[in-house]
């Protein structure tokens, strides 16, 4: 077995699962179209954002993805971005569709190192966005009506560490704090507001340039 690491092993990492909401329910030729506009969608958040594709790692699983942004990339300059591209992205994919074909994200963000293993990424926070995505908080704000096409979540210490210090873009009033318990998982997370990940802002590009 190979045993040799990237430069990126052990790294400090921003990370981000996205999922699609009631994936299963679809019939199969509807899987496969929503597979292709979840793929559309993150890759326009990344253009938009902007980063370089070399800067975002994208490990596919379905419904699903886990994004991995370069440990080079300041965090506090691109949350914002990530966050809000999102939510632009999403909106110009279901622009054309009709309501019944329109897709719904969750999304979570977490901050930890991350390693490679033999069938993936391990971490911390690896885990804590896989379950974070699928909790309950996330699922009933899509379930709500009228339902936000996108949720967002972001790890208690992302919150602390990034958000609640006043960075530009996310204000800190814009979440509220909910419990999350999925499987052997229990953790505080914070809930963005329905309306401020940008889903109804159009076909919108967020210009500007990330300083490495």
């Amino acid at each position: 077995m190979n045993r040799s690491t990237s430069h990126h092993e052990g790294l400090l990492r921003l990370c981000i699962f996205v999922d699609v909401q009631g994936y299963g329910a679809r019939s199969l030729p509807d899987q496969e179209r929503v597979q292709g506009w979840l793929v559309e969608a993150l890759e326009r958040m990344r253009a938009n954002v902007p980063l370089e594709e070399g800067q975002l790692t994208r490990q596919n699983q379905g419904d699903g993805c886990l994004l991995l942004v370069d440990p080079g990339v300041p965090v506090p300059v691109v949350l914002p971005r990530l966050v809000q591209g999102i939510g632009e992205a999403v909106h110009w994919v279901n622009e054309p569709l009709r309501e019944s074909a329109r897709i719904k994200v969750r999304a979570a963000f977490d901050v930890g190192v991350v390693r490679t293993a033999v069938n993936g990424y391990v971490g911390r926070a690896v885990t804590s966005v896989s379950r974070l995505v699928d909790s309950a908080p996330l699922r009933s704000q899509l379930a709500t009506s009228p339902a936000p096409a996108v949720a967002v979540a972001l790890s208690d210490s992302l919150y602390q560490d990034v958000v609640a210090t006043g960075l530009p873009g996310l204000p800190p009033e814009s979440f509220e704090q909910i419990a999350v318990e999925v499987k052997e998982f229990a953790t505080w997370a914070w809930l963005l507001t329905p309306g401020t990940t940008g889903e109804n802002t159009g076909r919108q590009d967020v210009h500007g340039s990330l300083e490495r």
